[in-house]
């Protein structure tokens, strides 16, 4: 998993964790898209946790790209 891409209106947050909840990464929104670039060293479950800045609810498009 490489990149995560979000597109919201307002301002958009993502942050990146493990499966033992371990805070890995994060992102914000540039020109109304949040972007997080990660690279991962082991295979496993990973959580993304999409938010705004007015805790707001929405609908968020999510595309995870791998780059081999």
């Amino acid at each position: 998993m490489n990149d995560l891409t979000l597109g919201t209106n307002g301002t958009a947050y993502l942050n990146l964790f493990d499966s033992n909840n371990n805070y890995l990464s994060s992102g914000s929104e540039n020109n109304n898209v949040a972007q997080l670039s990660y690279t991962v060293t082991t295979s496993g479950t990973y959580y993304l946790k999409a938010s705004s800045s007015y805790n707001s609810s929405g609908i968020y498009d999510v595309k995870v790209t791998e780059v081999l």
